[in-house]
């Protein structure tokens, strides 16, 4: 997941970008999540309707500042992260960097990922070559773990998450419809932070868990370049 944009004053607006697999809704759409909190304000609501809040699967309007032109719409796909926070997906961006006169904040993150996209491609593309003399070791172990954890992941799918999470071990646990490792409320994960990390048996076949565990990685320099520094490593 990588943060992108702030928008101007003190009510700001954070903008960060994800792709967790399988547990991504509306299949990784174009779309954004965020809190309950700021459903139906100045900064989240209904097209044409400032203090309606948006429905899930239907569009809504996200706006930076107090100008219409500030304001972009996209499909709402439910509960996202923390307050102040925007968590939109390569797709909405894949879309909004096509269109001129932008906010400021998506204006500057659609040049910072034409950059960095730029920069990833004259890399060796790891997930696209793996048998590239710089990257059979690393891909030999993502696609290793990626198997070994997608029987996990579809075992506790077909199980049900509470019947597969029963007299497990918590290391075992999983959570989140089975997508992510479990985590006690409000408690450390595995690498002793407060958020849980995505399995790699979540990322679809062709992608790959990032090193941090906050994305699949996909080998696509345009949709990568917007996760972060946790794809940087399937690019040699």
């Amino acid at each position: 997941m990588m943060g992108l944009a702030r928008s101007a004053g003190s009510d700001e607006v954070r903008v960060t970008v994800y792709n967790d697999g399988y547990s991504c809704a509306g299949g990784c759409d174009a779309h954004v999540v965020f809190h309950p909190t700021m459903n139906g304000t100045r900064h989240a609501h209904r097209p044409n309707a400032p203090s309606v809040a948006c429905a899930v699967g239907e569009p809504c309007r996200l706006c930076f500042d107090e100008a219409h032109a500030s304001c972009v719409d996209t499909m709402y796909r439910g509960a996202g992260p923390s307050p102040g926070v925007f968590d939109v997906t390569p797709a909405f961006f894949a879309k909004l960097c096509t269109r001129h006169a932008l906010p400021h904040p998506l204006a500057s993150a659609c040049a910072q990922r034409a950059h960095s996209a730029a920069l990833l491609s004259k890399a060796v593309n790891c997930i696209r070559e793996p048998n590239h003399a710089r990257c059979r070791a690393l891909m030999v172990n993502a696609q290793t773990q990626q198997n070994r954890d997608a029987r996990r992941y579809e075992q506790c799918r077909r199980e049900g998450q509470a019947r597969f999470n029963a007299d497990r071990p918590v290391e075992q646990k999983r959570w989140h419809d089975c997508a992510y490792e479990y985590a006690p409320t409000g408690g450390p994960n595995s690498r002793g932070l407060r958020w849980r990390r995505l399995q790699p048996g979540a990322c679809p076949a062709g992608s790959y868990l990032g090193e941090y565990g906050l994305d699949c990685c996909t080998g696509v320099p345009s949709t990568d370049a917007m996760l972060g520094s946790g794809c940087a490593r399937f690019y040699q």
